[in-house]
């Protein structure tokens, strides 16, 4: 399986982050992160017991070559990203709990021209899916990708535009993207890519940062029917749709390392489970009332390069420098 997840992932061109996370720093080194989440029990809506998990994650940019230190205030440069995580839940009416596995792999681009523009290039392969149907080899890869135009208005906002191809709404979705981030004093920064996110940043100080934010939460996994829903088909895929509203504390330990804290509220949430060969018909859905979520993560940075004289740039895509 793993074999056939790196060929695959050898013919994308460039690599694949989601939209959603929003910072991104085109002017950043590599990193690593970890980061492990707990979701307590939410009930359902019109079924009986409820919905919870814990997930343990690992992803990582690694810079592969470029010319983003020769001093002229053009690069180019390209990268490896991979993120996987684990997801153990339970499901009120199910028996036994399910183990998921969530990961992908992919190569990006990132191109300065030294003027108002940068462009963000993104693309991926991996899969979700219990382990069920992993250990039964009836896993289907799936694809996700972007293309970002970054434009600098002024010194203190900026224009995105584009397209991202993602799972965030729980089904595969081809949207149009367009966004501002703008500077609205010397510490906040106001940000909303749509359809993706909307934030607020604060700097608190050199080493300290906040930032608030709506934004989708959902996916979609492949879940091994054992016998849970009337349908001959062996395999379901579970569509998760919902929204999340939160907050975050960022700390700078060192130059290299942070760590956060997330804490969010999960609202408009629901469960589908459709026929996996017919998308159109469903064969199980409730709603599940909203509750909280929690999220500790921690990065380290690769030591950042220089070369490259864009600081306000730089300020609007990452104003935390994390």
């Amino acid at each position: 399986m793993y074999k056939n997840l790196l060929l695959g992932s050898i013919l994308i061109l460039f690599s694949a982050k989601a939209i959603a996370q929003g910072g991104v720093s085109l002017f950043s080194s590599g990193s690593i992160g970890i980061s492990y989440t707990f979701e307590p029990e939410r009930k359902f809506k019109n079924a009986n017991g409820g919905y919870k998990y814990n997930a343990v994650g690992l992803n990582a940019k690694i810079p592969l070559f470029g010319n983003r230190g020769n001093g002229s205030g053009h690069f180019y440069e390209t990268f490896l990203h991979a993120d996987v995580q684990t997801t153990s839940t339970t499901f009120g009416f199910i028996n036994n709990t399910r183990n998921f596995l969530n990961g992908s792999f992919g190569l990006g681009g990132v191109i300065f021209s030294g003027g108002k523009n940068s462009y963000l290039m993104n693309a991926s392969v991996g899969l979700a899916a219990d382990n069920d149907v992993i250990n039964k080899k009836n896993t289907r890869y799936r694809f996700a990708g972007s293309f970002i135009v970054n434009h600098q208005h002024s010194n203190t906002t900026m224009y995105q535009y584009g397209a991202v191809f993602s799972y965030a709404f729980g089904k595969p979705l081809l949207l149009p993207v367009l966004g501002i981030r703008t500077k609205i004093s010397s510490n906040w920064t106001f940000s909303t890519i749509l359809p993706v996110e909307v934030s607020f940043i604060d700097k608190l100080n050199a080493k300290t940062g906040l930032s608030f934010s709506i934004r989708p939460a959902g996916n979609r996994f492949q879940f091994d029917n054992q016998g849970n829903f009337s349908t001959a088909s062996s395999t379901v895929f579970l569509q998760l749709r919902e929204f999340q509203l939160g907050a975050a504390l960022y700390y700078k330990i060192s130059n290299d390392f942070t760590v956060s804290g997330d804490m969010g509220f999960l609202l408009g949430s629901k469960l589908n489970f459709i026929e996996q060969d017919d998308i159109t018909k469903s064969v199980y859905e409730t709603g599940v009332k909203s509750g909280g979520i929690f999220r500790l993560s921690i990065r380290y940075r690769f030591p950042r390069k220089t070369g490259i004289n864009s600081n306000k740039m730089q300020d609007l895509l990452n104003p935390l420098e994390n």
